[in-house]
């Protein structure tokens, strides 16, 4: 919590510890109890997924980008060591530079070139409540740092989300070609059992009913920090993926420094702390990445 507040205070975010009554007071269905320390942060928010996504991309086609939506990359083109486009049922893409962004497929659209990326994808899963009395939309978000879970408003109810200590591995090459989420295997006992870890603080929990359970299938590395930057190994390649369950609030500076690097072959931050360069001496053993990589997902707050 202390380091949390200093790098907030370092990058100009107001962040205050508050007492029990007032957190009470700012999110009614939240009960402290004897917490040692809850941190505030105001300006905290939250966005639908959705819509960030589709505004992205609707905005991209008003600049003059070509969208064309279902359309699966079968695989990288390349020419004399550099990209040069991608493959796909519609015929092939010719471009001076590719951003493997693909998600879940993003180590397999490498592997396609012999490139092995360290990302293995792994299930989270949330659930959302019925409307609650009380609970309102600008609400803050609580997250419990020891249980790894979070609760916010969402469609009149709670939304509540955790990082257990095992979840399900989706694929250590990556999700298959043809993978639907609509097909991800769910288990609701996984997160009943988060709530019962933390029932005293959401009391509401307990006996509200769930009209909405829904998983995804973010990557994660082994490190726990997302890759973002040139591949070495194929010019004109770049990633962006990595993102351990926060791509949504990382989508907007990511693709601002990332814009940057392609276009003037530096960017600000400099990304190449963050780099796929960074695990060059790594070993790739599978059973070894998945396990790091599983270990920065487990109780994801406590790293």
């Amino acid at each position: 919590m202390r380091i949390a507040q200093e790098t907030a205070a370092a990058l100009g975010i107001e962040a205050r510890l508050i007492d029990a009554a007032e957190a009470e007071r700012l999110a009614p269905h939240f009960k402290p109890g004897a917490a040692r320390r809850i941190l505030h942060v105001p300006s905290d928010g939250w966005v639908d997924p959705a819509r960030v996504a589709i505004g992205f991309a609707t905005r991209a086609g008003e600049l003059g980008a070509r969208l064309l939506p279902f359309t699966a990359v079968q695989g990288l083109l390349s020419e004399g060591g550099r990209a040069t486009g991608v493959t796909t049922p519609r015929g092939p893409i010719h471009a001076p530079v590719v951003v493997d962004a693909a998600g879940g497929w993003t180590a397999r659209v490498a592997a396609g070139a012999g490139i092995a990326l360290p990302l293995i994808p792994v299930r989270h899963q949330l659930f959302i409540t019925e409307a609650i009395p009380g609970v309102e939309p600008l609400q803050p978000i609580v997250r419990l740092v020891e249980a790894s879970v979070y609760v916010r408003y969402e469609q009149g109810g709670l939304m509540f989300g955790g990082y257990e200590d095992a979840p399900r591995v989706l694929g250590r090459e990556g999700l298959p070609a043809g993978f639907q989420i609509a097909a991800l295997e769910l288990d609701l006992g996984v997160l009943r059992g988060l709530v019962d870890e933390v029932a005293a603080h959401f009391p509401a929990l307990r006996d509200a009913k769930i009209v909405v359970h829904r998983g995804g299938a973010p990557t994660m590395t082994p490190d726990g920090r997302p890759i973002l930057g040139r591949v070495p190994g194929l010019d004109g390649l770049f990633v962006a993926s990595g993102c351990c369950v926060g791509g949504l609030s990382l989508s907007p500076a990511a693709g601002r420094a990332l814009a940057d690097l392609i276009v003037d072959g530096k960017s600000d931050p400099d990304l190449a702390p963050i780099s796929v360069e960074r695990f060059s001496a790594a070993p790739r053993d599978p059973a070894a990445l998945e396990a790091a990589c599983v270990a920065q997902y487990a109780r994801r707050y406590t790293h």
